[in-house]
């Protein structure tokens, strides 16, 4: 979590991330190599990020988690479909941040599953921005964007209509608009990265 968009990484994202990641199943949490339990707390401030009052983390905050179908989901290991929204956004200038705060507030949203031009987000992929443009785990995904989320609509809905009020007031922004759909269909995956050294214990 966190990159090179000018994003700083807060206590309470690496939080939700967790308690999400627990309540879909998972059977193990770990963050940036601390093992994690649900009653774990966390503290700290905008750039640093502090587990049961140990040393301070800061970016990037790798979060490793196993479980089942529903993790695997939440990862971006399988395809999914559902309920949520389509938003399309269309920005000028150095767009990262952009990109980036709208990921962020569809995850506080409880967003299940988010894709970016059918470029599949998960936990820990950074948004990035490079003299090309935006990329998302090095890979460059050009504006516009319609970002497809899957989960409870009327929720994902109020978070993406506060987002496009705000970004409809900024010259940079071209495009900003969003719609409910019953059945949002995300079809792209993330490459699973075998572990090599870490075993079970």
């Amino acid at each position: 979590m966190g990159g090179q968009s000018g994003y700083l990484i807060n206590y309470q994202d690496v939080q939700d991330v967790v308690h999400l990641l627990f309540a879909n199943g998972a059977e193990g949490v770990s963050v940036t190599g601390r093992r994690i339990t649900p009653l774990s707390a966390f503290s700290g401030s905008a750039g640093q990020v502090v587990i049961d009052q140990g040393q301070p983390l800061t970016s990037p905050i790798r979060v490793l988690a196993v479980g089942d179908h529903r993790l695997r989901a939440i990862e971006g290991l399988v395809p999914v479909h559902g309920p949520g929204i389509v938003m399309v956004v269309n920005v000028s200038g150095r767009q990262a941040l952009y990109l980036q705060d709208a990921i962020n507030n569809l995850a506080a949203a409880i967003a299940e599953a988010i894709a970016v031009n059918d470029r599949r987000m998960s936990v820990g992929v950074p948004v990035q921005q490079s003299a090309t443009g935006v990329t998302i785990g090095g890979w460059l995904v050009a504006a516009p964007w319609t970002i497809s989320v899957i989960g409870e609509a009327n929720r994902l809905a109020e978070a993406a209509d506060l987002m496009t009020q705000q970004m409809r007031g900024d010259r940079r922004v071209r495009t900003a608009s969003y719609r409910v759909e019953t059945n949002v269909e995300i079809r792209s995956v993330v490459t699973a990265v075998p572990f090599v050294y870490a075993t079970g214990s």
